[in-house]
């Protein structure tokens, strides 16, 4: 085990390669626009392991493979910390190297997405530079802070890059929590990419759900408090996630597939069960249609209390790190920024409020909340719960 208190080798390979960047103001995170950091700096580091129990064959011709065949793992993690150099660039993200060659192929694979889905976000050469060149709100590698902080875990969405969502990651981390998440990976190198389907779907609630395993038993973390998010897809995998994990205390989905149509991965899905869910779920999503509660998987989940709240001006995409990285560089507008800013915040209210200490989820307050930042908003409480 990989544990936040020891360098890791993938750490060593990491810190050697990372170019210099100036140190920046806690308030200086050119990608945040209007969000506000929290107490904490932030430190990232990527561990890399294997999922024996898997394989992940890397050729068809299985009878003659040699060598190691399990299923690979990168987790990535964001955490409280205490920032001993500069931030490191975008790049970080996209380009960090594994310890050695046995995970040659999920970098490779995660490589060649992460680029096309940068380069088709700048637009041009120039500006694919630009991007990652800028500074991150995170430190590689700095010593975590003292104490057990929630755990998130995060899944993005279907053909997303991996380093999707780093902005909200490493705003949550300024805020106390660590924040965890995996590439998209399929089932085998040969086999095809990862889609928006049943078999990759639990492919990666299976990731998600060994990063947990991993993660939950490390020091400064407190896995008596944690959360599954997604976007798109990835909300699907959240979903779905809580139905295999009963350390699962809260779900968000981010425009999530199953909250907007019955066209989800998650009804179909033979992991679940409606009945079991019992936790605090948040629904943000687009404006939709007249019926903010509407949807048959959401309709299901009485037994969990539901906050679904629509966030004006927001389209599919402003889940995503786009709309801030677009204003960057130049191509997106200052109401991009404040939608994304709105999300940001939206998911830190509802993480405060179902992974605090208080006593007891209130929904009705944080309706009332949401609905005071302009959201409009439907609370469900459970069946029995009174009304709405």
């Amino acid at each position: 085990m990989i544990s936040f208190h020891r360098l890791s080798i993938a750490a060593i390979v990491i810190l050697s390669w990372w170019p210099s960047t100036p140190q920046l103001a806690a308030q200086e995170h050119p990608l945040w626009g209007p969000l506000h950091p929290g107490e904490h700096e932030v430190g990232f580091r990527r561990i890399w392991t294997f999922d024996e129990t898997r394989a992940w064959p890397r050729s068809s011709a299985l009878d003659s493979l040699t060598g190691h065949i399990a299923r690979p793992l990168r987790i990535d993690v964001w955490y409280p910390a205490t920032c001993e150099g500069p931030p490191m660039p975008l790049r970080g993200y996209v380009e960090m190297k594994a310890p050695d060659t046995a995970y040659e192929d999920l970098v490779s694979q995660a490589h060649v997405l992460d680029h096309w889905s940068y380069r088709n976000l700048a637009g041009d050469s120039t500006s694919f530079e630009r991007l990652l060149a800028v500074p991150t709100g995170a430190c590689p590698n700095a010593p975590p802070t003292e104490g057990r902080h929630p755990l998130i875990l995060y899944s993005a969405g279907w053909f997303n890059r991996a380093p999707d969502n780093t902005i909200l990651a490493e705003y949550l981390a300024s805020h106390g929590y660590v924040v965890a998440t995996v590439p998209q990976l399929n089932p085998g190198l040969w086999t095809y990419d990862f889609h928006s389907d049943p078999v990759s779907v639990e492919n990666q609630v299976r990731d998600l759900e060994a990063a947990l395993g991993i993660l939950g038993a490390e020091p400064g973390v407190d896995r008596t408090r944690v959360a599954a998010m997604g976007y798109s897809t990835g909300g699907d995998v959240a979903l779905l996630l809580a139905d295999r994990s009963p350390l699962i205390d809260a779900v968000i989905g981010l425009d999530a597939s199953w909250s907007l149509s019955s066209d989800d991965d998650v009804s179909t899905s033979s992991l679940f069960r409606a009945e079991r869910h019992a936790e605090p779920i948040l629904v943000l999503r687009r404006p939709f249609d007249e019926d903010a509660t509407g949807g048959p998987v959401l309709e299901q989940l009485s037994g969990a209390p539901r906050v679904v709240a629509e966030v004006p001006g927001a389209d599919h995409g402003s889940f995503s790190d786009d709309p801030p990285e677009l204003v960057f560089l130049g191509n997106g507008t200052a109401g991009d920024g404040t939608t994304h800013a709105t999300i940001a915040r939206a998911s830190l209210d509802f993480l405060d409020a179902a992974l605090g200490r208080a006593a007891g989820f209130d929904g009705r307050r944080l309706a009332d909340r949401f609905r005071d930042r302009g959201l409009r908003v439907s609370f469900k409480p459970p069946t029995g719960d009174g009304q709405e």
